[in-house]
């Protein structure tokens, strides 16, 4: 039987210390706010990049007093995971459970989808949703680091691989054992092995044997573990380095 997909319209009340915030689903009225409270969080990525279109996909959570004070989302994946992002809030209304709430909702949608899991990357510097995180039930899965622009794919040949965990860089998780589709395809020069999506602007490296090179516009990405020499010629990601993936099975 199919799972339900995530419920639209749902309103949800929530003691934040001493006053009630309400999180509800966002709608097109809500993105100047959204996106004013991403900036005046200290970020200028994808959120605001790709403008009111972030609203497109998912289901964007608003948390507000008399108006809009934080934000989150949750994407349902085919790998019948959920994925939680973008978790921002005011700066004025922070240290106020606003946060917890919102990731709280993210659990609780997740779970009424019928999703398995929920999962979802932290940078490794952010201390306080890491230890929201922990604090709420998810697990330390595995550890990434990012890099600015592709890899050149110049003398590799197309294979095919099976890999139990795939980072979609676009900040989504995919089992590739779990999906009926993986949007793209590995690729293999001696020791080397990179997954590259359809568009060819998200890189993961699952292994490195020799020197990779950085080519064009995108993100790479490689688990920690797999970090080596081989990376010298990339460039780190200035504003998000290094990140953690959360997991929490439901």
């Amino acid at each position: 039987e199919a799972a339900c997909p995530i419920r639209q319209n749902q309103i949800f009340l929530e003691c934040c210390t001493s006053y009630v915030m309400i999180a509800r689903e966002a709608n097109s009225r809500d993105w100047p706010a959204i996106s004013d409270i991403s900036r005046r969080s200290g970020y200028n990525d994808y959120i605001n990049r790709g403008g009111e279109s972030y609203l497109d996909s998912g289901t964007v959570i608003i948390a507000e007093e008399d108006t809009p004070v934080g934000f989150s989302k949750v994407e349902r994946l085919p790998d019948n995971s959920s994925w939680l992002s973008g978790l921002r809030v005011d700066p004025d209304h922070w240290r106020n459970g606003i946060g917890r709430l919102l990731t709280v909702k993210g659990i609780e949608l997740a779970r009424s989808s019928g999703s398995y899991a929920a999962r979802m990357i932290v940078e490794d510097d952010n201390v306080r949703s890491r230890s929201l995180s922990e604090k709420l039930g998810f697990h330390n899965a595995a550890e990434y680091r990012f890099f600015s622009g592709g890899i050149d794919l110049h003398g590799y040949s197309l294979e095919d691989a099976n890999v139990n965990d795939l980072l979609s860089i676009g900040w989504r998780f995919m089992d590739a054992g779990r999906s009926d589709e993986i949007p793209g395809k590995f690729y293999r020069k001696g020791g080397n092995l990179v997954f590259v999506n359809d568009q060819k602007t998200s890189f993961q490296v699952l292994s490195a044997g020799e020197d990779l090179i950085r080519e064009g516009e995108g993100m790479t990405v490689c688990r920690e573990n797999v970090y080596n020499s081989a990376f010298a010629s990339l460039q780190i990601m200035e504003d998000f380095p290094a990140g953690i993936l959360y997991e929490m099975f439901l």
